[in-house]
């Protein structure tokens, strides 16, 4: 039996649609298949880890700029060297 195939679409970093085996679906309750929303809400779920993840680097990167430039908190620079 071949895999299926998802995805999300997405609009202004909001899920738009969601498509299963190349059938689309405006929410992701429209779905009838509870292991296609399971797979689709997985998906969903890494997405928002991720970016969270670039949230938090880039963060980190505009805090290390800032401690080049000593205007760093001790606080912070304690926080930094245990990352």
């Amino acid at each position: 039996m071949p895999r299926k195939k998802y995805s999300i679409r997405w609009r202004k970093d909001e899920p738009v649609a969601f498509v299963v085996n190349g059938k689309k679906y405006a929410r992701i309750e429209d779905i009838p298949g509870t292991r296609d929303r399971r797979n689709l809400e997985a998906m969903l779920e890494a997405t928002e880890e991720q970016e969270v993840e670039r949230q938090v680097k880039r963060n980190l990167m505009q805090d290390r700029k800032a401690a080049g430039r000593g205007s760093l908190d001790p606080e912070k620079l304690i926080l930094l060297r245990f990352d």
